[in-house]
């Protein structure tokens, strides 16, 4: 429960008066409520990365220490334009790390008189490793030739070089 007190004024003397007078007092009492801080719940210490093909998550998962209901989420910065359902009223913000884009997600609570208070996780996107593309075209060789395939790529992998196996004799002469 939200603490509430009254405070009652007893008496009130002008102490420059000599006489010590009491001043008549009007509305003797004052009620003071007390609000509690708005909690936007607790970052993430590591900012979280997904992957392109991640499936959609609730944000508010990541804040921890009960994060109140009711707040609006927003996008404050990042490289990509402002998703289209930001800003997004409520506590269970569906991010999708096909259609969002990567950046900073604040989760803002209020609790008047009491001033805004917010949370910021930052979101990372890994666009994921590109497995390269080899020529359409058959590369010639001779038999006992060596070819290092790593270098007949037209667009190359990233992040790592491929590591390949080589098939058995017997499944190379079955596919002739």
């Amino acid at each position: 429960a939200v603490p509430s007190v009254t405070f009652n004024i007893i008496s009130l003397i002008d102490n420059s008066d000599p006489n010590n007078c009491e001043i008549p007092i009007t509305n003797a009492s004052q009620n003071v409520t007390f609000n509690t801080n708005p909690n936007p719940g607790t970052p993430p210490l590591n900012n979280p990365t997904f992957c392109l093909g991640d499936p959609p998550l609730d944000l508010s998962t990541l804040l921890s220490n009960s994060p109140e209901a009711g707040g609006t989420w927003t996008y404050t910065a990042g490289p990509g334009p402002s998703p289209l359902n930001i800003p997004f009223v409520g506590l269970n913000y569906m991010f999708d790390p096909s259609a969002n884009p990567a950046g900073d997600y604040t989760y803002t609570v209020s609790n008047p008189p009491c001033l805004d208070n917010s949370a910021t996780i930052t979101i990372t996107l890994d666009p994921g490793p590109i497995a390269g593309q080899l020529p359409l075209t058959p590369v010639p060789m001779c038999i006992l030739d060596i070819l290092n395939l790593n270098t007949q790529f037209i667009i190359p992998p990233t992040p790592n070089t491929p590591v390949w196996t080589k098939p058995s004799l017997e499944s190379i002469f079955m596919s002739l």
